[in-house]
């Protein structure tokens, strides 16, 4: 993402791309596979299933001075 807090004493025009902020990722994936021959065939059913749960912790924005009213 763009970074946002970059102060303006660096001199840079444009603000720079870079890994910012933090995250929290988890979650699993599963697969599931049955096979059956019947006489001169063979039946193959599969499956997988994915869950994840993704959560940004920290923005690269700077700190509010005052409380912001909802």
């Amino acid at each position: 993402m763009l970074r946002t807090t970059l102060p303006d004493v660096v001199g840079n025009t444009t603000a720079p791309w870079g890994n910012v902020g933090a995250m929290k990722n988890q979650g699993f994936d599963m697969s599931v596979s049955y096979t059956h021959q019947i006489k001169d065939a063979i039946i193959t059913l599969r499956g997988n299933f994915t869950y994840t749960h993704n959560e940004i912790l920290e923005y690269d924005e700077p700190k509010p001075r005052f409380p912001t009213r909802a």
